[in-house]
C-alpha cells in the first residue's frame, strides 16, 4: 500500500501544475474548513494555519536531513544492519514522494495564513507582513526551483541556499516586530 501512494506522489511530482491544483484545493478545504468551525478570534486561528505550513515545511526539510545523514554515513562506512539499513531507506523514500506534496501544501498554507492575518486587519506596514511577504516571495524561488529540480539536478545546491535565506526570513517574521 505505501509503495503505490509513493509511486502516485512520485507521479504527481512529474506533473508540476496537477501538484499545484492537488495542493491548492486541499490547503484550502482544510484553511477555509478550519476557520468556519474554529471558536478562536481571525488572528489566533490564521496563527495556526502558519503553523500547519510550518509543520509541513519541517517534515519536508527532513527529507534532506535524513539523507545528508544517510549518505555522510555510508562516505564513513559506518556498519548497519541489513534490517536498519532497510528501514532508513524506507524512510528515505516515503519522505522523498512527500517532499514536493508537503513543500506545495506549505506555500498554500501560508498563503491563506498571510491572507486571514490581512483579514483580521494586520497593518500592511507592519514588520510581521514584510518579512512574510519576504518569506513568501523566497518560498516561491524555492518552489521554482524545486521544479526546476527534475529537470537540473544541479540546481539542488542552490534550492537548499534559497531555504537557508527563508529560514532566515522566517525568523525574522517571528522575532522582529516593528511598524512603518
Amino acid at each position: 500500500m505505501g509503495s503505490f501512494i509513493e509511486a502516485k506522489l512520485l507521479n504527481l511530482r512529474q506533473k508540476p501544475l496537477l501538484l499545484n491544483l492537488v495542493c491548492f484545493v486541499a490547503a484550502s478545504a482544510v484553511s477555509w474548513g478550519y476557520m468556519a468551525n474554529t471558536t478562536l478570534k481571525l488572528k489566533k486561528a490564521a496563527e495556526g494555519l502558519g503553523s500547519l505550513g510550518f509543520m509541513c515545511g519541517l517534515i519536508a526539510v527532513a527529507y534532506y536531513l535524513v539523507r545528508e545523514f544517510y549518505v555522510r554515513s555510508k562516505k564513513k562506512q559506518v556498519k548497519w544492519s541489513a534490517a536498519t539499513d532497510g528501514k532508513v531507506r524506507s524512510v528515505l523514500s516515503a519522505l522523498r514522494s512527500w517532499h514536493p506534496v508537503l513543500g506545495t501544501l506549505m506555500l498554500y498554507f501560508i498563503l491563506w495564513h498571510g491572507f486571514f492575518m490581512l483579514k483580521a486587519g494586520l497593518p500592511l506596514g507592519s514588520s510581521r507582513i514584510i518579512f512574510g511577504s519576504l518569506t513568501l516571495l523566497g518560498l516561491v524561488v524555492m518552489m521554482a526551483l524545486g521544479v526546476q529540480l527534475v529537470q537540473q539536478a544541479a540546481l539542488r545546491v542552490t534550492h537548499r541556499k534559497v531555504l537557508l535565506v527563508v529560514f532566515v526570513l522566517f525568523l525574522m517574521h517571528l522575532y522582529l516586530k516593528f511598524t512603518l
